[in-house]
């Protein structure tokens, strides 16, 4: 359990690296806000 636990938390720290990363990115942060206010996707399809 110890070693699958170190391994998941490396993962969570190798990740939390590449948010960071990506945060410091100004055209980044605005084209993931834009991704973010857009409405959901709706299908046209009648049920």
């Amino acid at each position: 359990i110890a070693s699958r636990a170190s391994n998941l938390q490396a993962r969570i720290d190798r990740l939390a690296v590449k948010v960071i990363q990506m945060d410091g990115l100004p055209e980044e942060s605005a084209s993931m806000q834009d991704s973010l206010n857009t409405k959901p996707f709706q299908s046209s399809m009648m049920f």
